[in-house]
C-alpha cells in the first residue's frame, strides 16, 4: 500500500505527458497570434516550457500532498479498527471513485488546475509570438456573463479596449478587495477566462 501511495504521487512520472501537452497548448496560443500577423508560429522557447512545467508541478503538488495525507489517515484508521486488506482497499477506493465528496473536491481542483495551466501555456505562446513578430501593444477582452468575477471587471475597466492598451512588456495590474493581482498575460487570477489581444503600434 505504501508503494502505491509513493508511486501515485510522483509528479515526475507525468512529466513527459505534461511537457507534450504544454508544447501543444503553447503552439495553439502562438498560432492565434501568427494568424493575425500573417506570419509563422514561434517554436516554444525552452525557458518558457520549463517555467510552465514547473508551475504545473507546483500547482498539482498541493493537491497530491493533501490526497497523500488523506490516504495515510485512512490507512491509520483502518489499522486501528483492525480492518482487513479488502476493507482498507475499499476505504482508499472511496478517495478516488464512488460518491465520496472528497473525490469530487480533488477532481474539481485537478480540473481547475488543468484548465488554468492549459490557458497559461496558450497565453505564453501568444505573448512570445506577439513579441517575436513585433507587436507592441496589448489589451484585455473580457467574458461578460453571470460568472464574471469582480477581478475580471476591475481588469476590464483598466485595460478593456484598444484605447486602453498598454506596452507589451508592461504588467496588467488591478487591486480588488485590498489584494493586488498582476501578470504579463492571462490567467491573471483563478478561473480567469479573459483573453489578451495583441496589436502593432
Amino acid at each position: 500500500m505504501v508503494d502505491f501511495e509513493q508511486d501515485y504521487f510522483k509528479v515526475d512520472k507525468l512529466k513527459d505527458g505534461v511537457i507534450t501537452s504544454i508544447i501543444d497548448d503553447y503552439l495553439q496560443g502562438s498560432k492565434e497570434v501568427y494568424e493575425k500577423a500573417k506570419l509563422n508560429p514561434v517554436r516554444p522557447k525552452k525557458e518558457s516550457i520549463k517555467e510552465l512545467t514547473n508551475m504545473f508541478q507546483e500547482n498539482i503538488k498541493g493537491v497530491t500532498v493533501e490526497m497523500s495525507k488523506r490516504i495515510r489517515l485512512e490507512i491509520r484508521e483502518s489499522i486501528l479498527s483492525g480492518e482487513s486488506n479488502k476493507e482498507l482497499a475499499g476505504r482508499l477506493d472511496n478517495i478516488f471513485k464512488g460518491d465520496n465528496p472528497t473525490r469530487f473536491r480533488y477532481e474539481n481542483r485537478l480540473k481547475l488546475i488543468a484548465r488554468t495551466e492549459k490557458r497559461r501555456a496558450q497565453s505564453q505562446g501568444a505573448l512570445d509570438t506577439a513579441k517575436e513578430v513585433g507587436m507592441t501593444k496589448k489589451w484585455l477582452s473580457m467574458v461578460d456573463d453571470a460568472r464574471t468575477s469582480d477581478i475580471s471587471k476591475a481588469f476590464h475597466k483598466k485595460y478593456g479596449d484598444p484605447s486602453k492598451a498598454i506596452p507589451i512588456n508592461e504588467m496588467f495590474t488591478a487591486i480588488v478587495g485590498g489584494k493586488t493581482w498582476s501578470g504579463m498575460t492571462t490567467p491573471l487570477h483563478p478561473n480567469d477566462r479573459d483573453t489578451v489581444i495583441y496589436d502593432f503600434e
